[in-house]
């Protein structure tokens, strides 16, 4: 099927934005060039923290309908009093990117506010449909405010 122009495949309301986006995001990534737009997001956990004096802890968690995912904890390597706490979803559209992808503020928010947080890596589109990786977002968050003690950080100051 053809489509009669270019802005027909976006919402009109937000064809307008397009334009703006062009050489940040991919506005019309196709499924051909997903595992190119992949590559291009990947980021390590070296790549991430570097030489930066916090630690990095993975911990294995059910996400949608049993399935395990990871998420990463990133503290201040001294952290030992309850505080404040960061939860984190990377972007990508959900089709691409990583727990790491994005996650730099973390690094920083440990350091300099003594903060715990936590980054989920979800599962992708189009190899999980939807509902799974809003599912397994939420799952981390749920994951998360569970094992505050844990973690050590204070539950009414996640954000």
């Amino acid at each position: 099927m053809t489509r009669p122009n270019a802005s027909s495949d976006f919402d009109p309301q937000l064809a307008a934005l397009l334009p703006s986006l062009e050489g940040y995001v991919p506005v019309r990534m196709t499924l051909e060039q997903l595992e190119h737009f992949r590559t291009l997001s990947r980021v390590t956990r070296e790549d991430l923290l570097g030489d930066a004096k916090v630690r990095c802890v993975d911990h294995r968690i059910p996400g949608y309908q049993g399935t395990e995912i990871t998420v990463s904890v990133i503290a201040r390597e001294d952290h030992a009093t309850p505080g404040p706490a960061v939860y984190f979803i990377h972007g990508g559209g959900m089709v691409m990117g990583t727990r790491f992808a994005g996650a730099k503020p973390l690094v920083d928010w440990a350091l300099r506010h003594d903060a715990v947080c936590v980054t989920v890596e979800y599962r992708l589109a189009p190899e999980h449909p939807a509902p799974a990786l809003v599912e397994d977002c939420y799952a981390g968050l749920e994951w998360m405010a569970a094992n505050a003690a844990l973690l050590r950080f204070d539950p009414n100051q996640l954000v």
